[in-house]
């Protein structure tokens, strides 16, 4: 993918406009890790939380190169106990009985085949409307954990938010009325 491309678009925009198709495959009060493909550019993404701002309403991810081979195994996967739903799809996660759990591990195997994080973006807290992005450089990836577990490595918002000259974060629509 042409990363300028990513990091060169006027932001916010919506999500669908730039990623074709989302699956969200952790949740906590929004998704917090998942899969997307960006047609234009005939690629794939592995995307996992990094921070979440104040109510956690504005999240920030970590965006690391997907072989579309391998987002096209995770909807083959999914698939088979689930019927796609497009452009966002929220599959539930198995857990539980041994086929599942195989299915899990397939998924698994796919996801980690993602490469390393190559782009930071914000976003609401169901990936619908992305409000930055940015290429990472060698200081920002040493904000960066070993491994992602679907919760915020650290209190670290604040420098994401700066990395990516964020400003005024929004309001989340609970406190609008």
């Amino acid at each position: 993918m042409n990363g300028m491309s990513l990091s060169n678009l006027s932001f916010p925009i919506p999500t669908r406009s730039f990623f074709d198709k989302v699956i969200s495959l952790d949740w906590y009060d929004g998704t917090t890790s998942g899969v997307v493909t960006c047609s234009q550019f005939m690629s794939a993404f592995r995307f996992d939380i990094l921070a979440w701002g104040p109510y956690q309403d504005t999240r920030i991810f970590a965006i690391s190169p997907l072989a579309v081979e391998d987002f096209e195994q995770i909807v083959r996967l999914y698939g088979d106990i689930e019927v796609p739903v497009w452009p966002y799809w929220y599959p539930k996660w198995p857990t539980g009985s041994p086929g599942e759990e195989l299915l899990r591990t397939g998924i698994d195997g796919h996801l980690a085949n993602a490469k390393g994080p190559e782009f930071v973006v914000a976003s609401d807290s169901m990936f619908e409307t992305l409000l930055a992005a940015k290429r990472l450089d060698a200081s920002s990836r040493e904000q960066l954990p070993g491994e992602f577990d679907g919760i915020p490595f650290r209190d670290n918002f604040d420098y994401w938010k700066e990395f990516l000259r964020l400003g005024q974060v929004p309001q989340p629509k609970f406190l609008k009325q």
